[in-house]
């Protein structure tokens, strides 16, 4: 992924994450009581996000916020293909067997396969081989030989990962597959921050 469409990445996942009406706290409740701004950040998914909540209090703005940063924790550890615990790097460590995953990590495959479809490939999440090679690449400043990069390309395609609706499980049918989910894992919304938010005393949503 070009260094254009990774910073495009980060603003619209942010955009969708915080929410063009004020993260976690609504802008037209805010006459209706005494509230203050606070900002609070949290590095995550090789970014950071960026959370303003309106709240009566410190006190209250801050375990609002905790408790989204608390689920983008949850869906990290779920989908990093950096951590070797992860759901994702369970599924490539056991091609050709069914495997459950996560009701978050399957709606996140079920989305992606559905864009990998309408692009024809061009959205791919079994791209986690090339990626690798690409990190490995920046490491050590120098690139791969093109046969290299070709044998690794091998292993790309997104029609080898197969999803299973009645039990939510995944099947990656080519041995070396990796997966990188990417832009979908950081655009995963299964609930809002406003959902936290308005549990700890800030002003609900329009």
């Amino acid at each position: 992924m070009t260094r254009f469409y990774r910073l495009f990445a980060v603003i619209y996942q942010i955009i969708c994450f915080c929410g063009l009406s004020g993260i976690c706290c609504g802008y037209p409740n805010l006459l209706a009581q005494s509230t203050a701004r606070y900002a609070f950040e949290h590095p995550q998914m090789g970014t950071t996000f960026r959370i303003v909540v309106f709240a009566p209090g410190e006190t209250q703005a801050r375990l609002a916020a905790k408790k989204a940063f608390d689920r983008i924790d949850t869906l990290n550890s779920h989908m990093s293909d950096y951590i070797p615990e992860s759901e994702v790097s369970r599924l490539t460590a056991h091609p050709g067997q069914w495997q459950p995953v996560s009701d978050d990590l399957w709606e996140v495959l079920v989305r992606a396969q559905k864009i990998s479809r309408i692009s024809k490939g061009v959205f791919d999440i079994s791209v986690g081989p090339l990626t690798r090679l690409w990190r490995r690449a920046m490491r050590q400043q120098e690139m791969p030989p093109q046969a290299q990069i070709e044998k690794v390309r091998q292993a790309v395609n997104y029609r080898h990962v197969r999803l299973r609706k009645k039990d939510h499980s995944v099947m990656l049918l080519q041995p070396d597959m990796k997966l990188d989910l990417g832009i979908r894992a950081k655009d995963t919304q299964q609930t809002p921050p406003g959902k936290y938010s308005k549990t700890k005393g800030c002003p609900s949503p329009s």
